[in-house]
């Protein structure tokens, strides 16, 4: 899975064809709800329609549909890609630059620069493969080897959003990977996840968990390993190990890093569910959003990171996480003084602070 694979979703799910007509012209899409995403195929005008402006009114009818249903438009069709699209930057949030879809994981990456990772697999209540833990992390260590500094049409990705399909956010780790495997096998699987939520902190950009319904054990690890966590009011956490005989190891090491320690002592060792309101009171949660606000605030949030972000957000991000593991107050301010002289230092800020100073003389 790459990046900067083709446009074209890999056809693994039953797509709900489509048509938009204006007169005589039309436009045909497929809607995939697994992925949700409008694949534009085909735009046809009339030679006795051209020159009037059908196309543009079948491809904005179209993008009206696809935020209304909050899907992603991949522009399968040139016409959307090379002239729609390319003249309308107030589309390019929803537009796809690149998508590919393996088994049980959606990646999209649009030209705002906003990776939305989802996870596929609602059926089976989005476990948490060896396969999909494979394709995410490769995907996070190509986002880790961007460059922050480099403009968009070099950094492909400026935000990643991981979100699911289904009423489950993830159920965790498919046990089926683990019953007959061998302890090396079982041992490399759980170092794969590890590296996989590890990965979430180190990449230079802002990664957010979009949960609905249900995130447990391994998803919960998977939330709590991104930089914020926006719930929707029906979310509901647990890392229920024990009961089943076992124990929530590493997704506690998540959760530990995330809330105090013995708030995530206390839920891996009772199991509890805790619904979105305590997930926030306990700092699990960034924020708690209501359901009928739900796709357009968590467009908006990671619309504002994509747009905001750079070398700076990034190094923000790289000296956060850097600073918190100091032993002493001394020492991280320490390491954020480093990175905050840098800034001023900068070429870049220099001449930013010197526009904000003239507009302040005027």
């Amino acid at each position: 899975m790459r990046v900067a694979r083709p446009l074209r979703l890999l056809r693994r799910f039953a797509t709900q064809p489509g048509q938009i007509t204006v007169g005589t012209a039309h436009l045909d899409y497929e809607v995939d709800a697994h992925t949700a995403v409008m694949d534009i195929t085909h735009t046809f005008v009339p030679p006795e329609m051209r020159g009037q402006g059908a196309a543009k009114q079948l491809c904005d009818a179209a993008y009206e549909r696809a935020r209304a249903e909050h899907l992603l438009v991949l522009p399968s069709c040139s016409y959307v890609s090379d002239n729609y699209a390319a003249r309308n930057p107030d589309v390019h949030d929803v537009t796809l630059r690149s998508a590919d879809a393996p088994e049980g994981l959606f990646v999209g990456v649009t030209w705002l620069g906003v990776a939305t990772v989802r996870l596929t697999d609602a059926r089976r209540r989005n476990p948490l493969t060896r396969a999909v833990l494979n394709d995410l992390r490769y995907f996070l260590r190509e986002c880790a080897s961007m460059d922050p500094a480099a403009d968009l049409a070099t950094t492909q990705v400026r935000a990643i959003v991981v979100s699911a399909s289904g009423p489950v956010f993830s159920s965790g780790h498919d046990f089926r990977d683990f019953r007959g495997a061998t302890r090396a096998e079982q041992r490399e699987i759980v170092e794969l996840c590890a590296d996989v939520n590890a990965l979430l902190g180190e990449v230079p950009q802002p990664t957010v968990a979009a949960v609905a319904g249900k995130c447990v054990a391994g998803g919960l690890q998977l939330a709590a390993s991104c930089d914020l966590v926006l719930a929707r009011e029906d979310a509901t956490f647990c890392l229920p190990g024990v009961k089943t005989g076992g124990f929530c190891h590493t997704p506690a090491v998540a959760l530990g890093a995330r809330v105090a320690p013995r708030h995530a002592l206390e839920l891996a060792l009772l199991g509890d569910e805790i619904d979105a309101s305590d997930a926030h009171r306990i700092g699990l949660a960034n924020r708690v959003i209501a359901a009928r606000e739900w796709p357009a605030a968590v467009d908006a949030t990671v619309a504002r990171l994509a747009q905001r972000f750079g070398k700076s957000m990034a190094d923000g991000k790289r000296t956060f996480y850097e600073q918190l593991r100091q032993p002493d107050v001394r020492q991280r301010y320490a390491v954020a003084t480093e990175t905050m002289v840098e800034m001023f230092a900068s070429e870049e800020y220099q001449s930013a602070m010197a526009a904000f100073l003239d507009r302040k003389k005027g």
